[in-house]
């Protein structure tokens, strides 16, 4: 098999409803698919009921956190890699599965693809991932496939974080341990804007604190902060030239 689409969930019954419709109507079924809800008194479990013959795995219980949830996804999953497809995020058309699979051949342990969202009506496709970066962006989970062997040798999420568990994973990998990974612009998911981590900004701004400090050394940090004095002091023409040059800037 080779994937696994985790789904967390907890109080957001119509939006996993869409969630889940957005899987099982796929093309492809080189799937299991697994929901991870926490303890939701919205009606999400007779939702997740509704659809069960086409779920592998499901439970409703109390988690500490999306990031708690998610790992519990990951105990459960056996494909080759995994795709977190959060509730009310929902997979762009009923071909992608399909589309991607040529690209899931474990040769490349991380394949990041373009996310939708109502203010990007051309999605978003994901910028190169390097030192320059890395500390400012991430990879979208609801669009990227992760070799699941890697949640064994790197660790799981760090559920210590709310929101940037992720970043600090792909930190983890990619750029502290030269995993590989490639950019496909091929739409996959439509990003659902309403999550922690699109409204919550006081703790976005709390957490990137902490990555810097904790999870970033010095000597990746000292790039990104010369780089953006730089953009502070040259001219925004300059920066547009630079990136139509160098994508990865």
């Amino acid at each position: 098999m080779k994937l696994s689409i985790i789904t967390v969930n907890r109080n957001n019954r119509d939006g996993l409803e869409k969630t889940i419709l957005s899987v099982i109507r796929q093309t492809s079924h080189d799937y299991e698919y697994i929901i991870i809800d926490g303890a939701s008194t919205d009606g999400s479990p007779e939702i997740i009921r509704k659809y069960e013959e086409n779920i592998t795995y499901w439970i409703s219980e109390p988690d500490t956190g999306i990031y708690n949830a998610m790992n519990k996804g990951i105990r459960k999953a056996q494909g080759d890699y995994c795709l977190f497809l959060n509730s009310g995020d929902w997979l762009y058309k009923k071909d992608v599965l399909e589309k991607i699979a040529p690209h899931l051949d474990m040769k490349t342990p991380i394949v990041s693809c373009k996310i939708m969202r109502d203010d990007a009506p051309e999605g978003l496709t994901t910028r190169r991932y390097n030192i320059f970066t890395a500390v400012s962006i991430g990879l979208p989970h609801q669009a990227t496939f992760i070799a699941r062997h890697l949640f064994h040798t790197f660790g799981m999420y760090d559920e210590t974080y709310k929101i940037r568990s992720d970043s600090s994973f792909f930190f983890k990998t990619i750029i502290l341990n030269k995993i590989p990974y490639s950019i496909i612009d091929l739409p996959i998911a439509f990003f659902d804007g309403s999550g922690i981590s699109s409204t919550n900004r006081a703790l976005m701004k709390k957490e990137f604190t902490r990555f810097i400090i904790h999870d970033a050394p010095l000597y990746f940090t000292i790039p990104f902060l010369f780089k953006e004095a730089m953009r502070k002091l040259l001219p925004a023409r300059f920066w547009k030239f630079l990136a139509k040059q160098h994508p990865g800037m």
